[in-house]
């Protein structure tokens, strides 16, 4: 997998069909029994995607219709947050959503777990505003 591969997702030149074994080839353990992420980073002259809550949808959307495994948050997050080739404005209502979510999905074992239930409500947040994390499943 490429860092560019969710943009290419994104622009629709991947399908998530394709998309799904990328991500899950990049998803290994390593020392620790510990998730790594072999993500090949690339050279890009092209200008960073700003992430919006749209894109985000699509992939609760995915990930809710089962295309997505929980845990392929997690592996977008990180990439995500560690490429350049992505990023949001935190200072804009719209990049607050993205932010909170991707480090929500960055640190579930600290924010929230990855469940469809949480998935619904990180949904209803980007389209909403309204955080309802902390209420039960």
């Amino acid at each position: 997998m490429t860092e560019m591969n969710l943009k290419e997702y994104w622009e629709g030149s991947l399908s998530i069909k394709e998309l799904v074994p990328l991500l899950r080839a990049c998803r290994v353990l390593g020392k620790d029994s510990k998730v790594e992420f072999k993500v090949q980073m690339v050279d890009s002259d092209a200008p960073p995607l700003e992430v919006t809550s749209k894109h985000l949808i699509t992939l609760c959307k995915a990930a809710l219709d089962g295309w997505l495994k929980p845990d392929d948050l997690n592996t977008i997050s990180f990439i995500l947050l560690f490429s350049e080739h992505y990023h949001w404005n935190g200072n804009s209502n719209d990049g607050e959503l993205v932010s909170t979510t991707v480090f929500d999905w960055d640190a579930p074992e600290v924010n929230f777990p990855l469940t469809n239930g949480n998935i619904k409500r990180w949904k209803s947040y980007l389209e909403t505003g309204e955080y309802n994390l902390f209420d039960n499943e």
